[in-house]
């Protein structure tokens, strides 16, 4: 998976009051909650930079590929959604193209 800056990258969520809060990236991608019926609560496990290589590895249940499959299509979306106004630039490296997955791309269609 790639397609964010550094994972300490600070960023700045939207709160459900409207206020922002303050975060990084990777705090973010580990407290994504699962989809209905995984076996986790959230997400994602881990996530860790691989050696020689822009791809990050992300962690998830085995139980849960199937389903992780199906929500990496809206996932570019569903982060965008979570950012406050103008952070999609300090969360994404490309905002338009959102996040890769192996060959697959998860993009974002506002």
């Amino acid at each position: 998976i790639k397609g964010w800056h550094s994972l300490e990258s600070p960023i700045l969520l939207q709160a459900p009051d409207g206020s922002t809060e303050r975060s990084t990236v990777k705090e973010l991608l580990l407290s994504l909650p699962a989809s209905p019926g995984m076996v986790t609560p959230y997400l994602f496990t881990n996530i860790e930079p691989q050696t020689n290589s822009d791809f990050f590895l992300a962690v998830y249940a085995v139980a849960n590929e199937d389903l992780i499959d199906e929500r990496l299509k809206s996932l570019s979306k569903d982060i965008h959604k979570l950012l406050a106004p103008d952070e999609s630039t300090k969360f994404f490296i490309d905002p338009l193209r959102g996040l890769t997955f192996g060959k697959k791309h998860s993009p974002i269609y506002r």
